[in-house]
């Protein structure tokens, strides 16, 4: 879970709190207790909570940065109010000022007819407005503009706010960007002539064309939002803010808040923006903005929080940001930024979350953040850091996340103390030495994968880190270690993956008694030995991921896999396990992945595999199976496309997405490959190197969603079924090494993805298919193998010609400017010569021979037709 963080709001309350009585802040007493329940409530909001808005008299109170609290006209105190964000990743910033409310209160009905015209020239460029928000505006009550929709005035009666936010509905989710309330407009310049313009708020909605200019006439305006509707993982682009940002806005000497995000914005950022000097609050992010950051957004004093990720931003971050001294969340993941992190950033005292991830940032990363003693979040993943990880790091007292996965770092691990951590992040890098003795009460990610770690499990594991939920320490050298009675304290572990090491010794089979464990992963380790699946006291285990591949396990596979009835992923590839399997249809109903190949599993495939509806990836290869393929395939309902293949995803944080993660080997066109993301489209079926015998059912080619059939290396008969040809998405197809007969089916040229075919070692015959176009034939010939011990073939590309077939099968030649079969091999000359001479033998023979004259009359002069040859029947297919 990539930690994408925007800091929560001061939200300006309903009930009005009078300072100099008052002993607290809102929810928050004015005491030290208080100001610390005050920065560890900022501190809890993880994906993107709202935004703080305050006071900045309440700051004195709290001896707080005066940055937390901006200015606003009113003479009180605002309420302190969270709100927390769900899994959505859409932003809402909502600010309810009392002052606006107040103003309107006092509104004059008598408001200027000249911002009423504007307003209405505005609504000229309204293109699209479903729920008629706007039905009201019309220039028959221009004496009524404060009572029209999303429009406030003042007590002098011009209009000081303009708000036509959109809504989501959120019961229907983001995946629907139209669901909920919106407009589709333009924004015309005549809004600079509502003078008196303190707020324009036209966010969440679909805005046309660039940003006027003019906008920077309005030296009244505080809030500027303009944030596009598109959400994070939209594919739909209609109607996004698009242009550069007008130099003009640098005009803007009142601004306080600029939020420009989710929009087509192109070009750099004027470093004129740096001119509004009372700036709190910038979200520039999910645009496609290049160059660099502005060296002048340094002189923001008051700036707090910083959003400028997702964009195409560029050069070193510049060392100036460590001057806004009120910077509190810093956010510019995912751009192009190269250099070095700032050793200036340790001056920000008051900084919260900052996040660097996926960038280009080289160079060790700074010690002094570990001066950012009130940070909570810490993201620089995905860059290009090298050194080691700074101890400084231990001062961190207050930091949940610390994401670092996907760097360079060398050297050990350091022994953290830090009793708020809560994800820890170290993976793919470069890391060494042994795990330290960690003292983490509240951690709960752990994932150390892809490094070089050696030595084994500490006992720190099992004693001081008791929340411990998810645990990667995939792909290290680990070994030594004995996981038997250690786990069964910690109860809430939910994945553990220790695959790809060097851990020996027997099952653990105290593992499987831990309640809530849903994915176990021991595969590529030494482990051997039987498998031990003993599940306690527990009716029913609660897995739904578990791979032992590439390990030593032998013996029956235990019954007891049956009681796991939430399975969706087993992987018990290349061990050496025997007898069947003991899995049912009714006891794995959604089971995604069965992958059982290379181990000594025989007797006939079990019926309840074929009735497995979810079934997505199947590999039995290089068993003892026997017995014939089922002549139907009506229960593989997701390879059929009949239903939607499972949505599976075990991630990092354990949630659940669009795919299947995980890592096995599959043999795959030709090749063997290690897949480790199956995408749930993707349909497999191999049976390979079995002792399969019959026919290949024609059924087989219902299976329309399937990339890639292997049944090669086994003993199957008859012919090639023409109903493969509508399996369209087909890309690999291997059929080797068997004892199939027949000719090559002509739709198999229709087959466009098909990128492997192999036929090799059959015993096939009749003419290669060539297509109605040459690129047709090329493109079979190009992925097939098709010549080594089918001898029987033959036409273009092979060097055999195929017979003259004379009878009434034969059709008539096509007329074409190529030469015929005819003429490449019996030419006129030797045709004439032949007819001639063979006319004057029988000529002379009736005028000498008196028996052959009589013969001659007699009987007829030419022979009874030739019958056709008797059908030879393959199960239903007939073949002339």
């Amino acid at each position: 879970m990539k930690i994408v963080l925007l800091l929560t709001s001061l939200v300006l309350a309903t009930a009005e709190i009078d300072v100099q009585s008052s002993d607290r802040v809102g929810l928050f007493s004015s005491t030290q207790t208080g100001k610390d329940q005050l920065l560890q409530t900022l501190s809890q909001f993880h994906n993107r909570p709202s935004q703080l808005i305050g006071k900045s008299s309440c700051a004195k109170s709290l001896d707080l940065p005066a940055a937390l609290f901006p200015k606003f006209p009113i003479s009180s105190c605002n309420e302190i109010f969270f709100n927390q964000r769900q899994s959505t990743q859409a932003l809402s910033y909502r600010r309810f000022n009392k002052a606006a409310a107040l103003n309107k209160a006092h509104s004059s009905p008598t408001s200027s007819s000249k911002d009423g015209e504007a307003l209405l020239e505005f609504r000229k460029g309204v293109t699209a407005d479903p729920y008629q928000l706007l039905a009201g505006w019309n220039s028959g009550n221009l004496n009524k503009v404060c009572t029209w929709h999303g429009v406030t005035c003042g007590q002098t009666g011009r209009v000081v706010s303009l708000v036509l936010t959109g809504k989501f509905d959120r019961q229907l989710g983001l995946s629907d960007i139209l669901a909920g309330r919106y407009l589709n407009f333009s924004i015309s310049p005549s809004l600079c002539n509502v003078s008196m313009l303190q707020e324009l708020d036209l966010s969440d909605n679909f805005i046309d064309g660039v940003m006027p200019q003019e906008l920077g006439r309005l030296e009244h305006l505080t809030v500027l939002r303009l944030r596009g509707r598109i959400v994070t993982g939209s594919m739909d682009t209609r109607a996004m803010l698009s242009g550069s940002i007008p130099q003009e806005l640098g005009q803007l000497q009142n601004l306080e808040e600029l939020d420009l995000a989710r929009n087509a914005l192109s070009g750099s950022i004027p470093s004129v923006l740096s001119n509004c000097s009372k700036l709190f609050f910038m979200a520039l992010y999910a645009n496609t903005l290049t160059g660099p950051i502005p060296e002048e957004f340094g002189q923001l004093e008051r700036l707090q929080i910083l959003l400028l990720e997702n964009n195409h931003l560029s050069a070193p971050i510049p060392p100036s940001l460590g001057n806004c001294s009120n910077l509190f969340d810093m956010n510019l993941h995912r751009n192009t930024l190269t250099g070095p992190i700032p050793e200036e950033f340790g001056q920000l005292e008051w900084l919260m979350h900052l996040s660097l991830m996926d960038n280009n940032l080289s160079a060790p990363i700074p010690p002094s953040l570990g001066n950012c003693s009130k940070l909570v979040s810490l993201g620089l993943s995905s860059n290009n850091l090298i050194g080691p990880i700074p101890e400084e790091f231990g001062q961190l007292e207050r930091v949940r996340d610390l994401v670092l996965d996907n760097n360079q770092l060398t050297g050990e691990i350091p022994p953290f103390n830090l009793t708020e951590l809560s994800y820890l992040w170290l993976g793919n890098n470069r890391l060494s030495g042994e795990i330290p003795l960690f003292i983490l009460p509240n951690l709960i990610d752990l994932n150390l994968a892809f490094n070089h770690l050696t030595g084994s499990i500490p006992v720190s594991f099992y004693t001081t880190i008791p929340n411990l939920t998810f645990v990667d320490l995939s792909h290290n050298n680990l070994m030594g270690i004995n996981l038997s009675f250690k786990l069964q304290a910690n109860s809430l572990l939910e994945s553990l993956d220790l695959s790809y090491n060097k851990i020996s010794g027997s099952f653990p089979w105290a593992v499987m008694q831990l309640k809530n464990l849903k994915v176990l992963s021991l595969a590529n380790n030494f482990l051997s030995g039987g498998l031990v699946l003993d599940f306690g006291d527990y009716a029913n285990c609660s897995l739904q991921f578990l791979s032992i591949a590439g390990n030593n396990f032998s013996g029956i596979f235990p019954g007891s896999i049956q009681l796991c009835q939430e399975l969706k992923v087993l992987d018990v590839s290349r061990n050496r396990l025997s007898g069947r399997l003991p899995l049912s249809a009714s006891n794995a109903p959604q089971l995604i992945v069965l992958q059982a190949s290379s181990n000594k599993f025989e007797g006939e495939i079990p019926s309840w595999v074929w009735q497995l509806e979810q079934l997505q990836i199947l590999d039995l290869s290089d068993n003892n199976f026997h017995g014939g393929m089922p002549l139907r395939f009506d229960g593989l309902l997701a390879m059929k496309g009949v239903t939607t293949f499972s949505t599976l995803y075990i991630g990092e944080d354990g949630t659940y997405g669009v795919a299947v993660k995980f890592n096995t080997v599959l043999s795959y066109k030709g090749a063997q490959q290690t897949f480790v993301y199956f995408l749930h489209t993707f349909g497999f079926i191999s049976l390979s190197g079995n002792g399969l015998s019959g026919i290949i059912p024609p059924g087989i080619g219902n299976l329309t969603r399937l990339k890639s059939l292997n049944v090669s290396r086994n003993e199957l008969t008859g012919v090639i079924p023409a109903t493969l040809g509508q399996m369209k998405a087909l890309e690999s197809l291997d059929l080797s090494d068997n004892y199939i007969t027949g000719s090559i089916p002509q739709v198999l040229l229709s087959m466009n993805s098909l990128g492997v075919l192999n036929l090799s070692r059959n015993n096939l015959s009749g003419p290669i298919p060539s297509g109605s176009s040459e690129v047709q034939t090329n493109t079979l010939m190009a992925v097939a193998a098709l010549f080594p011990g089918n001898e029987g073939l033959c036409g273009q590309p092979s060097n055999r010609s195929c017979a003259i077939v004379v009878g009434p099968s034969v059709t008539p030649a096509s007329s074409d400017s190529s030469p015929s079969f005819l003429s490449e091999w019996i030419s006129l000359p030797a045709f004439s010569v032949g007819f001639g001479l063979g006319y004057c033998v029988v000529g002379l023979m009736l005028l000498f021979s008196k028996r052959f004259r009589y013969s001659f009359v007699r009987f007829p002069p030419f022979p009874r037709a030739l019958k056709p040859r008797k059908p030879i029947s393959y199960g239903i297919f007939r073949y002339q």
